[in-house]
C-alpha cells in the first residue's frame, strides 16, 4: 500500500511539474558576444620616477646640457650615488643651494622668469641649461 501512495505521489508531482510553462532565460545576444573585461596589471612605481623636468648630476657632469621649460615649473636635480663630493649649485651666478649636494640628494629649482638661465656647479666644470619659454 505504501508502494502505490509513493508512486501516486510521485505521478502527481510529475504531472504538476510538467504542466508548469517553462521561460527560458532571456539573454541579449549583443551582451553575450562582448568580450569580458580583463583587468590590466597595475605598474609597479618606482621611489624617484624621472620626468623629463628632472636632470641627474653624475661624477661626469649633468646627464643633459640642456632643458626646456614652462614659465612657473620646476627642474628637480638629483645627485648620483656615484659623486664622490658635495657640490653647491649656482643659477646665473647666484648660490641656489643653502647647503652643500650629497650623494642621493636633490634639489628643486622653480623658473619665474623667462630665458636662458645656466645652473653650474662650484667647481665650474658642470653646467646645464635651463630654457623657459
Amino acid at each position: 500500500m505504501k508502494c502505490i501512495t509513493l508512486i501516486a505521489l510521485l505521478c502527481a508531482m510529475l504531472v504538476i511539474g510538467c504542466t508548469q510553462p517553462v521561460q527560458a532565460p532571456q539573454e541579449d545576444v549583443a551582451e553575450s558576444t562582448k568580450p569580458a573585461q580583463i583587468a590590466e596589471p597595475e605598474e609597479v612605481v618606482e621611489e624617484q620616477v624621472q620626468t623629463q623636468n628632472d636632470v641627474r648630476l653624475t661624477a661626469k657632469g649633468f646627464d643633459v646640457e640642456e632643458v626646456t621649460v614652462n614659465l612657473g615649473e620646476s627642474v628637480t636635480i638629483f645627485v648620483n650615488d656615484d659623486m664622490v663630493e658635495d657640490h653647491y649649485l649656482s643659477m646665473d651666478g647666484a648660490r641656489i643651494s643653502e647647503q652643500p649636494l650629497t650623494k642621493g640628494g636633490r634639489i628643486s629649482v622653480s623658473f619665474t622668469e623667462e630665458g636662458a638661465h645656466e645652473i653650474t656647479d662650484d667647481t665650474g666644470k658642470f653646467a646645464l641649461t635651463v630654457y623657459v619659454n
